[in-house]
């Protein structure tokens, strides 16, 4: 693949810019002050509530800082896995993906040369990927090459990867999966389990949520839970004829549970 100038070959992209920092401080703030005032009510608390704001937006903060790391290793390492599909499958890459993939890599250029217009798109619910104007196209070839680190069982670098592209897009049921699908493979199960839920309320027609979700249950020994979304799975799924295979699984998992 060319390395053009300003592409993502020669460029670490990141989608967070001060501004982000400053509103998720902003938020550790408020949701640290909530924190505090319900821990008081608590009997035989003995931090005052100064203690605990600072305790509670510490921690926070800390947490934030852990998902940014993440996400930053994410994106190096898509483009990394961006340059070896670029290798492998050149044509691919037209014109117009490797215009999407710099704006992608200057997301934070972009915001700052118009922080009013970012704050007007993101108060209306729209995503970075709108935000930039990328193709639908493109996001493919990134869930592509993402895919392509579960297929050869990285699944720690798979996780960050997918993680960047869930902030790209945090509608993208491929995405979504392929994060849940990481954490689940690396053991950890109750983040796995946070992401097979969401996708269980976001799109409740899709067996895969019900199903990642009963087995994050049974990894955690909690086999009631396991047992009660399978019949969510098929109290949701529809007549469908496609949602039959995933009937016939969810009741084979069950007998198996019990």
């Amino acid at each position: 693949m060319e390395k053009r100038e300003g592409s993502p070959m020669q460029q670490n992209p990141t989608v967070h810019p001060d501004s982000i920092d400053e509103e998720f401080r902003q938020y550790a703030e408020e949701m640290a002050i909530k924190k505090a005032d319900e821990a008081l009510l608590a009997p035989n608390q003995l931090l005052s509530r100064s203690a605990l704001i600072e305790r509670y937006k510490g921690e926070l903060l800390k947490e934030f800082q852990a998902f940014r790391k993440s996400q930053t290793h994410g994106a190096e390492l898509l483009k990394s896995a961006l340059e070896e599909l670029g290798t492998t499958s050149p044509e691919l890459f037209s014109d117009q993906v490797c215009s999407d993939i710099d704006r992608i890599s200057n997301i934070q250029e972009l915001i700052s040369q118009d922080e009013q217009y970012y704050k007007e798109c993101m108060t209306k619910g729209m995503t970075l990927q709108e935000f930039a104007q990328v193709d639908n196209a493109t996001m493919d070839l990134l869930y592509k090459a993402a895919k392509e680190l579960i297929v050869k069982k990285r699944y720690d670098d798979a996780a960050d990867v997918f993680s960047f592209l869930v902030g790209l897009n945090g509608n993208n049921f491929a995405f979504y999966l392929g994060l849940a699908v990481s954490e689940f493979q690396r053991m950890r199960y109750k983040e796995a389990l946070t992401h097979y839920s969401f996708i269980c309320q976001a799109w409740p027609e899709s067996g895969n949520g019900y199903l990642g979700a009963s087995r994050c249950y049974k990894a955690l020994h909690d086999i009631d839970s396991a047992i009660k979304v399978l019949d969510e799975g098929l109290n949701a799924l529809t007549g469908h004829p496609e949602h039959q295979k995933w009937k016939a699984l969810f009741t084979e998992e069950k007998v198996s549970l019990t």
